[in-house]
C-alpha cells in the first residue's frame, strides 16, 4: 500500500524534491524561450499589440512610457528573468 504523502506529491525523498526542481527549472526556461521569441515577433512586427484583455494596462503603461517597443521590452524583460530563474534552479541541483 503507498503512503499517501507520496501520492500527494509530498514525499520527503531528497531525489524526488530534486527531480521536482529540475522539472520546474526546464518549465522556467522552456516559458523563457517562449517569451524571448513572442519578444522578437513584437519587435519585428509580425504580433500586433492589443490594448485589451487581462493585461491591457499593463501594456498600455509599457506603451506610454517606454515608446513602440515598450511591451517588447517587458516581453523581453520577463523571459530573461525566466531564463536566470530557470538556470538557478538546473544549477542549485
Amino acid at each position: 500500500m503507498r503512503d499517501h504523502h507520496t501520492t500527494l506529491g509530498l514525499s520527503s525523498d531528497p531525489d524526488d524534491r530534486r527531480t521536482r526542481r529540475r522539472n520546474a527549472a526546464a518549465i522556467m526556461i522552456a516559458l523563457s524561450v517562449g517569451s524571448l521569441a513572442l519578444t522578437l515577433l513584437q519587435v519585428i512586427g509580425l504580433v500586433g499589440v492589443d490594448y485589451t484583455g487581462r493585461f491591457g494596462w499593463l501594456k498600455s503603461w509599457a506603451y506610454q512610457v517606454l515608446g513602440p517597443y515598450g511591451p517588447s521590452v517587458i516581453t523581453g524583460l520577463l523571459g530573461i528573468v525566466l531564463l536566470v530563474v530557470g538556470i538557478q534552479g538546473r544549477k542549485s541541483n
